[in-house]
């Protein structure tokens, strides 16, 4: 075998190695490309999760003053009296409006809760059948059409398509629901970044 044609092996062989090795790097940097987009969309969701944690942990914190701003107002006397004479009610009337809207905040939060993946469906479903009876009332349904704009757009198309409608509900379609709105709002959350 001549020089040349120990040369031109030599050569195929560091071409074919190279090659071998440049698909490999070419794989494994394929691969950690992958995972890093992986990674960073998983951190993108959890970023979001936070952040909706947030948001519902401020407006609750918010509903919550309103609630002790209430309470201590229907503690005194006198500032109930003072308070429904300005909304041209009787006391009693105030105390079912500010009764009501507590319920109303409440099942709020509980919503939000599970729109946020803070609690799961089974919990859910109990607070439904909870929240379809209390809507039943007559007081609450009239504050309801106060304070209906108040709240989120689906909290509104929750009350109205499950919790004022008549009859049972079916579970299953209530949690589908939902899942649906919860999916909306988190990609919507995402969009915004």
């Amino acid at each position: 075998m001549s020089a040349a044609e120990k040369i031109a092996i030599v050569s195929v062989s560091v071409t074919g190695a190279y090659t071998v090795l440049t698909l490999l790097l070419w794989i494994t940097t394929r691969r950690s490309v992958r995972l890093t987009s992986k990674m960073v969309e998983q951190l993108v969701r959890q970023v979001n999760h936070q952040l909706a944690l947030s948001q519902t942990a401020s407006k609750h914190g918010l509903i919550d003053s309103h609630r002790e701003l209430f309470l201590s107002v229907l503690g005194n006397r006198d500032l109930t009296e003072i308070l429904a004479r300005e909304n041209e009610v009787s006391t009693d009337q105030l105390q079912r409006n500010i009764l009501a809207s507590f319920l109303i905040n409440h099942c709020s939060t509980i919503f939000d809760y599970h729109v946020n993946n803070v609690i799961s469906s089974d919990h859910l479903e109990s607070f439904v059948r909870d929240a379809k009876d209390m809507f039943q009332w007559g007081f609450l349904r009239e504050r309801w059409k106060t304070v209906r704009t108040y709240h989120s757009g689906d909290f509104q198309q929750f009350v109205d398509t499950f919790l004022l409608s008549e009859g049972d509900f079916d579970p299953h379609a209530v949690l589908v629901s939902l899942r649906q709105q919860s999916k909306r709002l988190h990609s919507k959350h995402s969009r915004q970044k």
